[in-house]
């Protein structure tokens, strides 16, 4: 039980710290697919964090040979030498309360996220199967389906087939150059199954609103993956002819300055990235930073789950 509070007092941690450090060290962007695999660390580590700790209380409290009460004098000795006395058989019930609770919010929580998950799958393939439905058939470039439209609107549909989707409002306001930038944005989408990404930490989210690194990670996450796409259209197309794609969609003329963040908030971060990359002076710091960051966020819960099979050879008296 003792490494089931180290796990416990870790997420904790993380769902503190995590946000905030790494809100500051991903904001310009630089080296998105490190700084999106921070994020996923994170929140996947506070998940995986609980799903251990209530294994081991589980394992602790309903499998173990030992007396209940010197199960709690060995856990609380270890991590704060706190006096119990002695409560007999109503904290034996307390606890065993208390592991069941714990094991079958976890169960609880792990069902709430698939059937998320289910649902954003379901409406993803009904949503590719109507576009094509609706669709002109054949008369996208490139594979795409045309929706007649007056909206200015191009994205992907992660479906069976995938389906990027361009209405007749976009198909008439974009050029050929944009058009090929825009394309090759939604094509890195697809071939980088980023959506298999929105959709969990978007469903955690939904499961888990008020514990804040869930909804910070699912909005860092969405804004990297799209600045992800940004650099794999950009290795083919101009950075300014994306821009000038991304400002046509959204209805905004190219105007610099100040005028730009009035009208338009939700791109001015990847405008300005693309117009004015990162200081690749910067960038190496940073990249060590994200590397870093990303490493001790995956291996944490995992190592001190290792420390379950270890210690026991390792220490000469029980821990857990």
């Amino acid at each position: 039980m003792t490494l089931a509070i180290l796990l416990v007092l870790y997420s904790l941690t993380v769902a503190v710290l995590a946000p905030p450090v790494l809100d500051r060290i991903t904001r310009e962007g630089t080296a998105p697919r490190l700084a999106i695999t921070a994020w996923a660390g994170a929140t996947g580590g506070v998940l995986l964090a609980w799903v251990l700790a209530a294994a081991l209380i589980g394992r602790s409290v309903l499998l173990t040979d030992r007396d209940m009460h010197d199960v709690l004098i060995d856990c609380f000795d270890t991590i704060g030498r706190m006096a119990m006395g002695s409560h007999g058989a109503v904290l034996q019930m307390a606890l065993l309360v208390l592991a069941t609770l714990s094991v079958a919010a976890v169960a609880v929580l792990i069902g709430r996220l698939a059937v998320a998950l289910g649902r954003a799958r379901m409406r993803t393939h009904q949503h590719c199967r109507t576009a094509r439905l609706v669709a002109d058939r054949g008369s996208g470039p490139e594979g795409s389906v045309v929706l007649d439209t007056a909206e200015r609107t191009v994205y992907c549909v992660a479906g069976r087939p995938p389906t990027i989707v361009i209405t007749r409002g976009a198909l008439e306001a974009l050029d050929d150059a944009q058009l090929a930038a825009v394309l090759a944005h939604e094509r890195a989408h697809l071939s980088g199954r980023h959506h298999l990404l929105i959709a969990s930490s978007r469903a955690v989210a939904t499961v888990l609103p008020h514990l804040r690194v869930f909804p910070a990670g699912a909005a860092a996450i969405g804004r990297l993956i799209e600045m992800r796409a940004d650099d794999v259209a950009v290795r083919r197309h101009p950075g300014s002819t994306l821009v000038s794609a991304l400002l046509t969609l959204s209805g905004v003329e190219p105007v610099p300055g100040a005028a730009l963040g009035a009208s338009s908030v939700g791109l001015i971060d990847r405008v300005e990235r693309l117009l004015a990359p990162p200081d690749p002076r910067l960038a190496t710091p940073v990249r060590f930073a994200l590397m870093a960051s990303a490493l001790v966020l995956l291996v944490g819960p995992v190592a001190v789950a290792g420390l379950v099979t270890l210690l026991p050879h390792l220490c000469p008296f029980p821990l857990f």
